[in-house]
């Protein structure tokens, strides 16, 4: 697990609130291990697929 640290200003509950939701939710969805794994162990990153598209992949107008 890595911890990261972030500065803030001086009296800023609101934005350190919503930094640590942020990171609470990037924890969640996978986000930070994906980093790790990336930049720390240096672990490929995934193959991802783009999206379906109706211009490339029922026009076949863009590859």
């Amino acid at each position: 697990m890595s911890v990261f640290g972030y500065l803030m200003p001086p009296n800023s509950s609101d934005l350190c609130q919503f930094v640590n939701h942020w990171l609470d939710m990037r924890r969640a969805d996978g986000f930070l291990q994906a980093l790790h794994d990336y930049w720390i162990l240096g672990k490929p990153r995934p193959k991802i697929e783009p999206r379906w598209c109706i211009l490339r992949d029922v026009l076949h107008w863009v590859r």
